[in-house]
């Protein structure tokens, strides 16, 4: 059974490392006040606090426990309810793709880029279990890094973002989602 568990400081530590290997989105995100923010997770309930404050560790190495499909449901659930939350809302995923690589002409999820890095960008409208499981497939991992935010500017799919607009998104962040437990789960940083 998965449930929610609280994190404390060390997670906040955890994110900050993570985004420091992220690209610019993750680079405007560092400057938020992460320490104002709290930071949940949802883990299989047969974990201790020890096993829960291993960020970087494997739970099914470990612990032989099974977790990832049911992490990445409920993320997926996560993230439509964020997305169908507001017309004004975002979900935007790093990406390894670059603009002029050839999978972009078969890309079904839309985007933007911004410094020839790709960013899948799904809107309030984009929140089919399809939609959403694609754009995790798509995210790089190792950091996965997903920025949820309210941004009452139009992006259009394939746009070439400016700096101050991608720094605007950024600051107007209310959720990320950073890769956990060498990715069989997810660290939730909340700015309220």
């Amino acid at each position: 059974m998965i449930k929610k568990v609280d994190l404390n400081s060390n997670a906040i530590e955890y994110i900050r490392n993570e985004l420091n290997g992220g690209y610019d989105l993750a680079s405007f995100l560092l400057k938020l006040p992460l320490e104002t923010g709290h930071v949940t997770t949802y883990l299989h309930d047969a974990l201790n606090s020890e096993d829960i404050e291993g960020f970087n560790l494997s739970i099914f190495l470990t612990k032989n426990l099974v977790m990832m499909n049911d992490t990445h449901d409920q993320m997926m659930n996560f993230i439509s309810t964020h997305l169908e939350s507001s017309r004004d809302s975002y979900a935007i995923f790093e990406t390894l793709g670059e603009l002029g690589e050839g999978w972009l002409k078969s890309i079904t999820v839309p985007y933007f880029s911004y410094n020839s890095k790709i960013y899948i960008c799904l809107a309030c409208t984009d929140t089919s279990a399809e939609m959403i499981k694609s754009a995790m497939g798509k995210a790089r991992g190792y950091p996965f890094i997903c920025a949820l935010t309210y941004f009452n500017l139009a992006i259009t799919n394939g746009e070439v973002l400016s700096e101050d607009k991608l720094e605007t998104l950024a600051k107007s962040v209310d959720h990320m989602v950073i890769g956990a437990y060498d990715e069989e789960g997810f660290l939730i940083w909340s700015k309220s």
